[in-house]
């Protein structure tokens, strides 16, 4: 097979391409307009018959007499609910990483920006060498690699966005050689696709070419040049012709040359602020699953692109599946240390994807209604997959879209739901349109006004999310992080119908004492959380409003007791204030007297001496533990004269009670919140998915489905009749592994096939325990065969052919021949699928087990 060469285009290469293809039969000529149009509408409207029979097959009736028209309403509702709430999702987990690339664009302007500074300080002197690029080091924390299929993606458009020159390179994109993966980086930073460059100088030319630099210099020397040489060229014209024709000719030439240069100085400032904004721009390589890269191809990229980081300002962003030390591990020592300057960027971790996606949509964090709501076993089975097979938010979201479309497949009244995404004036319509089978069918089931019922449901779901959003809050205020605090495991909890007399009543037991203990500043932080989470729900100012009014009530009241604290305090700095003057003036006084009673001592000593006058001691040995004597002082006396009747005594109340009083009113909405799950009420079962066995198909147990195959195979096989056991009309390849799975001397190759031709007719059970003695002797017998050098290979053969002995014994030969190889390819067949295989560790022939069934299948 010879390639064509793209650049030996001519003749030959022209006639290659034409004979490589044989015209068979000229088309159709084309229809005329008006025929094209009919045929095009013919064959839409066959696509739509077939889609509608598709359609109505895939969504069977409910109950009996259906409409069509109320089975098509249901699939259109299936596609707008889980279309909506897709969406919802998929803006929650984009979101979970906003921050993450917020920072990580910072890291790259400021990395771009510390470059320019120093290509600007080093101008004169440009560096040699090695110099270290700035890397980040996205660890992706322990997700799911399905979960980032999209992150870095998302990330280069992000970087884009915001001004910057993006390449994300894959494993593959490095090629063999450092070469492919410059030329990756060029054609995807530049859009030239059919580029080929192989160097780092090619993707450096361009750079300048795009921001300045050299090169810029260079043709604008070039452009003055040029026009020097205009210019005496016009000089030397005139000084030789000397006409005045030619005079005016050349004044023509000089505007026109004026005109021109006007022209292209106006292009030249446009290209130079377009490369002055180009220069501003980070130019950044984003490498997904670094660990995949080739290790010689990774180490010769890096060290490429440092030695020309002076010319070519390049910032690395290394996407980690583990852990940062795989990056060290991946490359020398001397590499990490003179050519990379690490920085570790952490993406969010799973469960905090859970998380975030558990409290923004399916408890209305994000503003929305979810139009579908799920049950209590349908949670804890999608948290359970989560944890125990895949550890990816992907199981999440599959589990619910299989969830809302059995809904869907067998709820008549879930055509309603779609009406619910649009307002209550939507859903009254739809109600007003319903058919009349299944209006009589909704009111019998909902009431008498089944817009009500639906719209009271909607809203007694958004109580009870603002309720356990409440509660989210109020645990992170208190610094609560355990797992019944987490969204995830809250919502499980909160679905059950005792979960207010049980669950909460315990959490509520951790979460008061620790509020009581918040701070007045900390208590005012907390009210406003809740407000602002109450309003971030859907329709949540609306369903709690009552509580909501008792909250501002409560915070009005703290609000005036923290006015008359700040009184109290005011009146107690003044009284200590008035305290301090009176020590000064006694201060004073004392002074003075001891200033006249030198005069006196001085009298003679006939006269009797006076008495000195005591100083007076000052208990206190600072001045704050003073100042806190006189504050205790001013409350007593203010108590003294009744309780309450103080401001003092008010403040001293005050500033023990604002934690406890939010708490007991918290404690109080909360019940009252929370006392009906919306799942539980009438109108829930609009938009209530609750088949939990349509869930089944996302975590596979290959284990579990071989052993059910086996055991039961009427379970994938109806025709088969149910109850076969160990009988001979089973498959060989059944009834072989029954007997093995459920006879432990089986084990032994020569039982095996014993107990496999017992059940065919060769022998009874007597004849069976015979064999197993026989069995025991004729392993004797090969140990000692082995020991004469017959090796293991000839006492296999030696048990086998004894087994086929013995259980022949009631049979002819040719039945005898014919179970045994029955019994070889049931044997193989088994060992083919991973469930046996032969046991290298103990004498004579046996089989081992490779899988081990669940002991509830046992």
């Amino acid at each position: 097979m010879e390639w064509h060469d793209d650049a030996l285009e001519g003749e030959e290469g022209g006639l290659a391409v034409d004979k490589a293809f044989t015209l068979i039969a000229e088309g159709p000529s084309a229809l005329p307009v008006h025929q094209h149009k009919h045929k095009c509408s013919e064959a839409k409207s066959q696509f739509e018959s077939i889609e509608r029979d598709l359609t109505l097959e895939a969504f069977a009736p409910a109950f009996d007499g259906e409409p069509e028209a109320a089975r098509l309403a249901r699939a259109a509702a299936a596609t707008a609910c889980w279309a909506a709430l897709a969406a919802n999702i998929q803006g929650t987990l984009d979101g979970t990483d906003a921050s993450v690339f917020q920072e990580l664009l910072a890291f790259a302007q400021a990395s771009h920006e510390a470059a320019q500074r120093r290509a600007a300080a080093d101008a004169a002197d440009v560096r040699a060498g090695c110099q270290q690029l700035p890397a980040g080091l996205v660890l992706a924390g322990g997700v799911n690699s399905a979960d980032h299929c999209t992150t870095f993606p998302a990330l280069a458009a992000f970087l884009r966005r915001h001004g910057c020159y993006v390449a994300v390179m894959q494993p593959a994109s490095f090629g063999r050689v450092p070469g492919d993966a410059v030329g990756e980086v060029l054609r995807q930073v530049s859009g030239l696709a059919r580029s080929r460059v192989e160097h780092l100088e090619g993707l450096a030319q361009w750079y300048h070419d795009e921001t300045g630099g050299f090169m810029a210099a260079a043709e604008q020397q070039e452009q003055q040049a040029q026009q020097q040489e205009g210019d005496s060229e016009s000089e030397d014209s005139e000084d030789e012709q000397g006409a005045a024709e030619d005079q005016a000719e050349g004044r023509r030439l000089r505007r026109r040359q004026a005109a021109g240069g006007a022209a292209a100085a106006a292009a030249a400032a446009a290209a130079a602020a377009k490369q002055a904004t180009n220069r501003q721009k980070p130019l950044v390589v984003i490498v997904e699953n670094t660990e995949a890269v080739d290790v010689q191809c990774l180490r010769d990229f890096v060290l490429a692109a440092s030695e020309a980081h002076a010319e070519l300002p390049l910032t690395l962003m290394l996407g980690l599946t583990t852990t940062a030390s795989a990056l060290s591990a991946m490359l020398p020592s001397d590499v990490m240390d003179r050519c990379l300057q690490p920085r570790q960027f952490k993406l969010a971790s799973a469960m905090a994807r859970l998380d975030s996606l558990v409290e923004r949509v399916l408890l209305g964090g994000s503003g929305r209604w979810p139009g579908l709501l799920f049950s209590q076993p349908i949670i804890s089975h999608l948290t359970d997959t989560f944890l125990n097979h895949y550890y990816s938010t992907g199981c999440i979201r599959q589990g619910l879209q299989v969830a809302a479309l059995s809904h869907f497949e067998k709820e008549p009244l879930s055509a309603l739901a779609a009406a619910a995404l649009e307002g209550r004036e939507a859903l009254q319509q739809a109600c007003a349109k319903l058919a009349p089978k299944v209006l009589s069918k909704a009111r019998g089931r909902l009431g008498r006004d089944v817009a009500a019922a639906v719209w009271d449901a909607m809203l007694g779901w958004s109580r009870w999310a603002v309720g356990l959003q409440w509660l989210l809050a109020a645990a992170e205020a208190a610094g609560l992080h355990s797992q019944e605090f987490r969204p995830w495991k809250l919502i499980e909890l909160a679905l059950g119908q005792r979960f207010v007399s049980d669950e909460l009543q315990s959490m509520l037991g951790r979460l008061q004492p620790r509020l009581r203990q918040l701070s007045a500043a900390d208590v005012a932080a907390l009210e406003r959380q809740l407000e602002q989470r109450a309003a971030a729900v859907w329709c949540g100012q609306e369903a709690a409003a009552d509580e909501l009014a008792s909250l501002a009530a409560l915070a009005a009241d703290q609000g005036g007791l923290e006015g008359n604290l700040q009184q109290g305090q005011q009146e107690a700095q003044q009284q200590q204030q008035r305290e301090q003057q009176r020590e000064q003036e006694e201060r004073q006084l004392a002074d003075a007297s001891a200033a006249q009673a030198v005069p006196e001592a001085e009298a003679p000593a006939q006269q009797p001496k006076q008495k000195k006058k005591k100083k007076k001691k000052d208990v206190f040995h600072s001045k704050e533990s003073r100042n806190a004597a006189l504050l205790q002082r001013a409350n007593e006396q203010a108590g003294a004269k009744g309780s309450g009747a103080g401001p003092a005594a008010a403040a001293t109340k005050a500033a023990a009670t604002p934690g406890a009083q939010l708490a007991g009113w918290l404690a109080d909405a909360l019940h009252s919140l929370l006392s009906t799950p919306p799942t539980k009420l009438p109108g829930g079962a609009v938009f209530t998915c609750r088949n939990t066995a349509a869930l089944d198909c996302l975590s596979a147990e290959p284990r579990a489905a071989l052993h059910l195959a086996l055991t039961e195979p009427h379970s994938f096989l109806p025709g088969l009749p149910r109850g076969l056991g160990a009988s001979s009309s089973q498959e060989d390849a059944c009834l072989a592994y029954c007997l093995f799975d459920q006879d432990p001397s089986c084990t032994n190759l020569a039982d095996w096939y014993q107990a496999f031709a017992a059940v065919h007719g060769g022998q009874d059970q007597g004849g069976q325990d015979a064999s197993g003695s026989g069995g025991s002797s004729r392993k004797k017998a090969a140990v000692k065969g082995k020991g004469r050098g017959k090796g293991k290979a000839s006492a296999a053969a030696g048990a086998a052919a004894g087994a086929v002995a013995g259980a022949g014994a009631g049979m002819s030969a040719q039945q005898a021949r014919e179970v045994a190889a029955r019994f070889s390819q049931a044997a193989a067949e088994l060992q083919y699928v991973g469930l046996i295989k032969p046991a290298k560790r103990r004498r004579g022939d046996y089989m081992q087990r490779t899988a081990h069934m669940p002991a509830v299948e046992a």
